[in-house]
């Protein structure tokens, strides 16, 4: 996904993520250019119809936009639905700060547990991507809600997952801070 700021305006499309859960395609932060989602699935040789499910992890327009693009009943509403995505492992968490309704996707892989953050961490295009812990707790967010419950959230992330997927940017390894082992990490999230 890329931010950037042009013109007295923001364009940006978000990092589109998806998760294959056995037969079920689920598809996280959809965007809002229906040409390039099209494109993006046509790599995969995949189409629209082809999704089970698809979620925005907040409503801003260039993360969501494309939901209309699915049946309503492919779309699922973290805030009055489901604490887990229906058939997967995948969990959904509450993140606010960036947004009120801005929710997370936590899933455990062979490679380690992945989250989507959506915009809980995201850089303008150009902007160098700083990862440390530290960094990435005082990265200002100019679009947050609410930066106190953003920093609260982005922590949440931070303890649990092994790699995240932001919403504008690189996918990046989060440093670990104490080498909790694995199994630690599944119990915060299950």
């Amino acid at each position: 996904g890329f931010a950037r700021f042009a013109d007295g305006q923001w364009e940006a499309q978000p990092s589109v993520v998806l998760f294959r859960e056995g037969s079920l395609l689920i598809l996280a932060d959809p965007g809002d250019d229906p040409g390039l989602l099209s494109g993006l699935l046509e790599h995969h040789s995949l189409k629209i119809g082809d999704i089970n499910m698809v979620i925005a992890t907040h409503n801003h327009s260039d993360h969501a936009a494309n939901l209309a693009l699915f049946p309503t009943e492919k779309v699922i509403h973290p805030d009055l639905q489901f604490k887990f995505i229906p058939g997967t492992p995948i969990r959904i968490i509450h993140t606010p700060g960036h947004e009120k309704k801005h929710y997370s996707l936590v899933a455990v892989t062979a490679g380690g547990i992945i989250a989507v953050a959506g915009d809980l961490f995201w850089w303008v295009e150009g902007e160098q991507q700083l990862t440390s812990r530290e960094q990435l707790l005082k990265h200002p967010d100019p679009l947050a809600e609410d930066p106190g419950a953003l920093k609260v959230s982005r922590l949440k992330i931070l303890d649990l997952a092994d790699w995240i997927i932001p919403g504008h940017g690189r996918p990046f390894a989060v440093s670990p801070v104490t080498g909790e082992i694995p199994n630690g990490k599944l119990r915060k999230l299950f």
